[in-house]
């Protein structure tokens, strides 16, 4: 079972084998939920949710599924990554 130490700052580094499973590379965001049980489960968030911090300023109006589409296609949900 891969583990990690939490830092001092409460930073934990996701093992490699958990990224590829999770499909998650560098500046791409995950989010937290727990259970009422305490078991915590974490989850990639939508490209399209992040992406869309990227997009402002870059078109006049709300970004529609068509602009980030086009966007992803661009290239932008890779810029930042390896």
């Amino acid at each position: 079972m891969p583990a990690s130490k939490i830092t001092t700052k409460g930073q934990v580094t996701i093992p490699q084998k958990l990224r590829r499973l999770m499909g998650v590379r560098p500046g791409d965001k995950i989010s937290f939920e727990a259970s009422d049980d305490g078991q915590v489960f974490i989850k990639k968030i939508d490209c399209r949710i992040s992406l869309a911090g990227k997009l402002k300023g870059q078109i006049s109006s709300p970004a529609s599924d068509k602009d980030i589409d086009q966007a992803i296609k661009q290239g932008w949900g890779n810029r930042g990554s390896d």
